[in-house]
């Protein structure tokens, strides 16, 4: 942090080419040195607030940072405001420090600010309250700082946005604590805690709810899904995902209601309900071939499509032999033949997309 000596020592050899830049120092300046004899800090801290005010508003930053740096100096020496100007000069400068993307530094300042203003109905010239607004401003840090360490150091991480939420929670937006809550559950669900992150997503689910939030019971329908497919629970998973297959229809977003569909199908495939796994691999493919310049997804729906289907004949093709009668045999014997019981992939044979092609075995 510079001091005021560093300050002074800098080149604002600029200033004198603005006229306006010097006659709002002067006027401030002297209003402050005015009041400062007068013994009146709090007028002083308020000419020096101004200051910070006009410079945050130009390109000289620097003075912005001196001014709110003073004014914290000046809160200090203020009486009877039970360190409400103190609150509120280091709210600034966590403002500031955040501006500079240094958060850590912000953090230092928005803290004190926190804690000075907790269980206080102090407000700013704006009606702001400083709690409220420190709390904010500490769950946004609390953020950028665990994306920012989360490859170096994940339990920090982790640690960070567990912060973040309690800072939401105080702030009181309920659009926040949802948000900021299923950044944590992602966070648990990647060291495994599964049932942690479930929690997070219902509440989140139930926020996007009822704040009407499509885009957000989305992406708390896919998590709820991959949380509990990760605990080996696929009803749930199932479940999930068909809520998240509905919403991509209300949204009519054809990438997603084609992905969530190859999953379903896959799911439904694992647990040997390979009819609805078929249907469901039968619309991911419909879905890929109605985007035709993504061949590569056609031709991964096409395998899946093509094992699922695959199973199915395979379990019907099992009862034909375990049942060991005459008819059984024929039945087996004239699809052998014909291949008449290939179901949907019949019509895929015949399709063609763009340069995809599907050559019939004999």
């Amino acid at each position: 942090m510079k001091n005021e000596r560093e300050f002074s020592d800098m080149n604002i050899v600029l200033l004198e080419d603005d006229p306006e830049k010097l006659d709002t120092l002067q006027e401030h300046l002297i209003a402050a040195e005015t009041a400062k004899r007068r013994g009146r800090s709090d007028h002083v801290y308020e000419s020096q607030l101004s200051l910070a005010k006009y410079f945050s508003a130009s390109t000289d930053l620097w003075l912005a940072d001196y001014f709110h740096q003073k004014c914290l100096e000046t809160s200090l020496l203020i009486v009877g405001d039970n360190g409400q100007k103190e609150a509120e000069a280091n709210f600034n400068l966590g403002m500031s420090a955040e501006k500079k993307l240094d958060f850590f530094t912000a953090v230092d300042y928005m803290e004190i600010s926190h804690g000075l203003s907790q269980g206080k109905d102090w407000e700013d010239s704006n009606g702001i309250k400083f709690h409220q607004a420190s709390s904010d401003g500490l769950q946004r840090l609390y953020t950028a700082i665990a994306e920012k360490i989360e490859e170096t150091d994940a339990d920090q991480a982790l640690e960070y946005l567990q912060k973040a939420f309690q800072m939401a929670q105080e702030a009181g937006s309920e659009k926040q604590v949802g948000e900021t809550g299923f950044r944590l559950g992602k966070a648990y669900e990647e060291y495994g805690d599964s049932d942690a992150a479930i929690k997070l997503f219902a509440d989140y689910l139930e926020i996007c709810n009822t704040l009407r939030d499509d885009n957000g019971k989305a992406q708390a329908c896919r998590a709820l899904a991959d949380a509990y497919h990760s605990l080996g629970d696929v009803n749930n998973a199932i479940e999930y995902l068909t809520m998240y297959l509905d919403i991509a229809k209300r949204l009519g977003n054809k990438e997603v209601e084609g992905a969530a569909c190859s999953r379903l199908a896959a799911l439904y495939n694992s647990l040997g309900q390979y009819t609805l796994g078929t249907e469901y691999c039968r619309q991911a493919f419909q879905h890929s071939v109605d985007m035709v310049s993504m061949l590569d997804v056609i031709a991964t729906f096409r395998t899946e499509c093509g094992v699922i289907s695959a199973n199915e004949i395979l379990e019907k093709f099992a009862k034909y032999v375990v049942h060991n009668k005459r008819d059984s045999v024929a039945k087996i014997m004239s699809w052998r033949d014909s291949r008449t019981d290939f179901g949907f992939l019949s019509d895929m044979e015949n399709k063609k997309i763009g340069d995809v092609k599907t050559t019939k075995n004999n």
